[in-house]
């Protein structure tokens, strides 16, 4: 068994294999393992972390965080992820 968390919502599952969720507010889950990010240190405040996703955005569409539809990116520093992944994720969303 392991833990999953999805970057978006924070939402955490304990399963086998990697879980899919559709939610009836239209998100989609897209869980990443938890032992992947356990030993991630923290290397930048929330702040400075925000400003490197919206570079990681800037670079693929020319949006910053600001453009897009609200996405809990508070959660996804929380639970370890990078700005690159976070970036990623939401484009994978919106269909980017």
């Amino acid at each position: 068994m392991a833990t999953w968390i999805c970057p978006e919502c924070g939402q955490e599952v304990l399963a086998e294999e990697k879980p899919s969720f559709k939610w009836s507010d239209g998100h989609t889950c897209n869980f990443v393992e938890e032992s992947t990010l356990r030993n991630r240190p923290k290397v930048d405040s929330f702040e400075v972390w925000l400003e490197k996703v919206d570079e990681e955005l800037g670079r693929a569409v020319a949006l910053s965080s600001e453009d897009l539809p609200d996405w809990n990116y508070r959660s996804a520093y929380d639970n370890g992820f990078t700005p690159k992944e976070v970036a990623t994720q939401i484009l994978l969303e919106g269909g980017l």
